[in-house]
């Protein structure tokens, strides 16, 4: 019983009325100088039913995340990234009022 009061306020909290709902993320393709990076075109929609502001950001994971390309405030969010080319993933980041509550 003291587990379930202990993590239900945890549950909650991790809660949001925001989440990305879609997502499209192609190669782009380039004739590259650097070709130690790979260029992604990024489009995605973010749901949200309230007014705090929305941030959607590219991260990369390279030995730790990192990197972050902006993609802008929802709903509908597009930008071309770089991403070097030793990435292993890369992920979406939701962030409201700056704290990070959703990564696709």
């Amino acid at each position: 019983m003291r587990l379930f009061l202990v993590l239900l306020p945890l549950f909650l909290f991790s809660l949001s009325a925001a989440y990305v709902d879609k997502i499209y993320i192609s190669l782009r393709q380039c004739l590259c100088l650097e070709p130690q990076w790979l260029y992604l075109d990024v489009k995605a929609h973010i749901s949200s039913t309230g007014d705090s502001p929305l941030n959607l950001t590219l991260q990369w994971f390279d030995g730790g995340w990192g990197g972050a390309c902006l993609l802008g405030p929802g709903p509908d969010v597009y930008n071309i990234c770089s991403v070097p080319r030793s990435s292993s993933a890369v992920a979406l980041t939701l962030y409201q009022n700056g704290l990070e509550i959703d990564r696709v």
